[in-house]
């Protein structure tokens, strides 16, 4: 028989040793991962009455399947004028209204809650005016019942929401230049609908040649642009078909590419005032004004405007921004100026 030393022993000793610290999965692995959150759940109401107080939490979703409670969440509201929540989600109702409940922890978002706050008894009615084609903004939308009332104006799109309406109402609608629309309503749930004034004069006439003064307002962000770019005027020659005008800018020296050239805006008239928009934004868009500064940068004018008569021509406050930037692509901006109280002033020449 083979005789093994001392040395041998120690030495198998130590391996054997060694082989039983390695983990099971093999050499140089860490220990098994634990579960993980997969998905996480709001839990809460759907709809508060104004005041309440009440509790949102989290339900998680593990990999392995076992439920958990999650710590560390953090709690927002997408409408905090309507509702507050606190780091416990605990939230506050504060006035009629609809907003979304966010939560989130451990990198991952739970998909948001919408809540509506609404008095018991109540409902939220939707929808959108329009003259035919045409959205109908600014346009003043009220919900009438015994002892109450409820009233908003429509956005750019036409668009309204009505909150804490009664379930027997009248429904008014109305704005300078249409004849007024009434109906009688009996709501059973929260509702949606669609409605068509129409037009008691005719459309404004604007077809002339103008003055077209733009400038800032309050800018909200702190990278502001030069003063001499606060103010630009320009000639302006408004043309018009029917329901819709082009205005078209000269005087200064404006962005052109292949086919087209960065001098015209347009507008939809109604017969009490015309809505204007200069670049919505999308990527897909040429911008409508863009002017060439002598020393070789550009100057971008953005927005939308709802422009009503004055003695002299049309007045509005744009909602916009005023762009400076050193090349056409947008790639190196220089300063802006975005605000809602830029103004715009077309004065007849």
């Amino acid at each position: 028989m083979a005789l093994i030393s001392r040395a041998s022993v120690l030495c198998l000793c130590a391996v054997a040793t060694i082989g039983c610290q390695r983990s099971p999965t093999g050499p140089g692995t860490g220990p098994p991962a634990g579960p993980t959150i997969t998905s996480l759940e709001i839990i809460g109401p759907a709809t508060v009455a104004p005041g309440a107080s009440p509790q949102f939490r989290v339900a998680a979703t593990w990999s392995d399947h076992v439920a958990r409670e999650v710590s560390n969440v953090t709690w927002t509201s997408g409408n905090p004028a309507v509702l507050t929540i606190d780091a416990s989600g605990v939230a506050v109702a504060l006035a009629p209204g609809r907003t979304h409940v966010h939560a989130s922890t451990g990198g991952r978002a739970a998909l948001a809650k919408p809540v509506l706050v609404l008095e018991r008894g109540t409902f939220w009615l939707s929808g959108s005016v329009a003259d035919g084609r045409y959205a109908v903004e600014a346009a003043v939308v009220e919900a009438v019942s015994a002892g109450s009332r409820t009233a908003t104006r429509t956005d750019i799109q036409g668009n309204f929401n009505l909150y804490g309406v009664p379930d027997d109402t009248i429904l008014r609608v109305s704005k300078d230049g249409y004849l007024p629309h009434e109906q009688h309503l009996t709501l059973t749930d929260h509702g949606t609908l669609r409605v068509t004034l129409q037009l008691a004069r005719e459309r404004l006439q604007l077809a002339g040649t103008y003055r077209l003064t733009l400038a800032t307002g309050g800018c909200s962000e702190p990278s502001s642009i030069a003063e001499e770019l606060r103010q630009r005027t320009y000639t302006a020659v408004v043309t018009q078909n029917a329901d819709l005008v082009t205005v078209q800018l000269a005087g200064s020296d404006f962005l052109t590419r292949t086919g087209y050239t960065a001098n015209s805006f347009f507008g939809v008239v109604t017969p009490s005032d015309v809505a204007f928009v200069f670049w919505p934004g999308d990527v897909i868009d040429d911008p409508a004004v863009v002017e060439r500064l002598s020393d070789g940068t550009f100057l971008t004018i953005t927005g939308r405007a709802l422009a009503t008569v004055t003695d002299t021509g049309l007045a509005a406050s744009l909602d916009g921004s005023f762009l400076h930037h050193a090349d056409s692509s947008f790639s190196r901006l220089i300063g802006s100026c975005t605000s809602k109280t830029h103004t715009l002033t077309l004065t007849r020449s």
